[in-house]
């Protein structure tokens, strides 16, 4: 038995392909790049599903006009190489997402070289090969680039599985299936265990994929999960909490208490924010709910919420010392205070 980890440094930025996988992707973009997409930005709307009769009240301001460089001049500096945001030429993301799919190009071509030359070798007869990235990118996207957002471009990575031919009569799904479940990397140790033959998700919080590939159709497989980033290492504003079922999501920002609810089915892009209507109040309290719910099964105390369940708000962002084994430290770009100081 044998375990082989690879891992690639790229598509990461800096946006740095070799010339000779730009120059491929720059030809097939033809003249100025045209057949790449341009950036998506949320707009003002009062109709989030595209219907003429709908009976809506309120109004949804473009969500991400936050991230412009002229709402947030210092936040957003495009100036700033380092910059998590602002407002670029068309031609500015066109060219950085021609050198994000080079490093992607580039990145397929030798994970096509190992798998060539796992098959010369007779290892796929044995063995489970999982292909996984990290975290996605911005790109422009909502005038946002690199990771650090709840976005759909920096929150859903690929998950490609293929398991071994010796398993065949063990697996009830066709190869090439699609699961629509709700997974998560959580889920990669226990699956890579399971195949091996050991069950621990009773000691992870991650649960096995090889339960889908057994049984597509399991009851007990999660309905949702959370995601999370509040400890505010980049600037202030980024920390908030997000709970998604594949088809909707949740997001609340504990810098300015904002709220974001999506319908990835019909807004994939999250352009339009439906939190502010309401049509939605009562899916955005449950939602909401289901946030303060896992809160207080973990027993994250008053920090998170108060007496009455309602989550609170804290623009010093602290948060990040909640966890024992990774200490809260104050810096002056990012975290100003910490609740144990």
């Amino acid at each position: 038995p044998f375990f082989l980890k690879v891992s690639f440094q790229r598509p990461h930025s800096p946006y740095d392909p070799p010339a000779r996988v730009l120059d491929i992707i720059n030809e097939r973009a033809q003249t100025e790049l045209a057949l790449i997409d341009e950036a998506r930005v949320a707009y003002d709307t009062t109709d989030p599903n595209g219907d003429p009769d709908a009976t809506t009240t309120g109004n949804t301001v473009a969500w991400d006009t936050h991230f412009t460089s002229a709402q947030s001049p210092t936040l957003c500096d495009m100036n700033n190489s380092d910059t998590y945001c602002g407002t670029a030429t068309p031609h500015q993301i066109r060219n950085s997402r021609a050198h994000y799919y080079a490093s992607l190009s580039f990145v397929d071509e030798h994970v096509g070289k190992i798998l060539t030359r796992f098959t010369d070798y007779g290892y796929t007869q044995h063995s489970l090969v999982i292909f996984v990235a990290d975290h996605g990118d911005s790109i422009g996207d909502h005038n946002l680039y690199r990771k650090g957002y709840p976005t759909q471009q920096v929150a859903s990575v690929p998950m490609y599985m293929r398991w071994p031919e010796s398993m065949d009569s063990v697996v009830t799904v066709s190869r090439g299936y699609e699961s629509h479940r709700v997974v998560e990397l959580r889920d990669v140790f226990p699956t890579i265990t399971a195949f091996a033959g050991t069950n621990i998700t009773e000691y992870v919080d991650g649960s096995s994929l090889f339960d889908i590939l057994v049984d597509p159709d399991d009851a007990n497989w999660r309905t949702w999960i959370d995601l999370e980033l509040t400890d505010c290492g980049f600037n202030n504003s980024m920390t908030w909490n997000a709970v998604t079922d594949g088809r909707m999501k949740y997001v609340y920002w504990w810098f300015d208490a904002t709220e974001h609810l999506f319908n990835l089915t019909a807004d994939p892009y999250e352009q339009n924010n439906l939190a502010p209507l309401t049509e939605y109040t009562y899916k955005l309290a449950y939602w909401r709910n289901l946030l303060v719910d896992m809160f207080m099964e973990e027993g994250r105390g008053n920090a998170w919420y108060d007496q009455n369940g309602a989550l609170k708000t804290e623009s010093t962002c602290w948060k990040k010392d909640y966890l024992s084994n990774y200490p809260c430290f104050t810096t002056p770009a990012g975290t100003t205070a910490c609740s144990t100081a």
